[in-house]
């Protein structure tokens, strides 16, 4: 992702190809039905209107009830 200056409050969405360009449709149907774990691990790096650099890393797990994801931890420097 470049650079990017976001103000107070502002925020930044992010896309990533499509599932359905990488992954195989018995992968999708075992992620969806519970039997397969799909889960994100991120790290952002930024640095702040005051110079003070920070660090984010956050994950989460797909729940296959609910079809959305659940964030395990989310832990900021």
């Amino acid at each position: 992702m470049p650079v990017t200056i976001l103000a107070p409050s502002d925020s930044q969405s992010m896309a990533f190809d499509r599932f359905g360009d990488w992954l195989s449709k018995e992968t999708f149907a075992s992620i969806y039905s519970g039997k397969t774990e799909m889960r994100f691990d991120a790290r952002v790096r930024y640095t702040d209107i005051f110079e003070v650099e920070h660090e984010m890393e956050c994950g989460g797990i797909f729940m296959h009830k609910s079809k959305t994801f659940r964030i395990d931890y989310n832990d900021a420097n």
